[in-house]
């Protein structure tokens, strides 16, 4: 079962939105909220790549950021996925997040008294696709196929003793 949720236009930094998306990917809906909580409160710092800069060449590190914002409107999201699994009566545990995509969007102008008399806006587009665990249930598909193959070979035994028996009484 997929779950879906999409952002349009949000007003977020489409740097920080690939990488909290990087982040999420392939992991549980209770896991990511934790993450992105933590990232909110500045304890988890997100890696990044491209130029960032304030970086120290040489450092063991990997230059990384707090996109606060960015994970405030992903939690946002995210509780629109939790909204659904509720719903259907799920468990956060069961749930995988399988897409995280942020796309650029189309960026505003506004008349402002700036240099150059305008000003553009940062617009991200975010889709988030989740998909329910069915670990349990694949394996209670097996195993009733594994009875069944199991109850056919005792028929398929049972069968020939018939027709043996038959063949003595001949």
């Amino acid at each position: 079962m997929k779950l879906k949720t999409v952002g349009k236009d949000l007003p977020i930094s489409l740097k920080h939105s690939v990488a909290l998306c990087k982040l999420i990917k392939n992991k549980t809906l209770a896991e990511v909220e934790r993450l992105l909580r933590d990232v909110v409160k500045k304890k988890l710092a997100v890696p990044m790549k491209g130029e960032l800069p304030y970086h120290k060449i040489g450092s063991t590190s990997r230059p990384s950021r707090y996109p606060v914002k960015a994970a405030r409107y992903f939690l946002k999201l995210l509780k629109n996925i939790d909204g659904e699994v509720k719903y259907k009566g799920l468990s956060n545990e069961d749930v995988i997040i399988k897409k995280a995509i942020a796309n650029k969007a189309s960026r505003a102008y506004r008349a402002t008294r700036i240099a150059f008399g305008r000003k553009r806006f940062k617009r991200t587009h975010l889709l988030i696709e989740a998909e329910v665990k069915e670990v349990k249930e694949e394996k209670k598909e097996k195993e009733i196929m594994k009875k069944k193959e199991e109850a056919e070979k005792e028929k398929g035994k049972e069968g020939k003793k018939e027709k043996e028996e038959e063949k003595d009484k001949k």
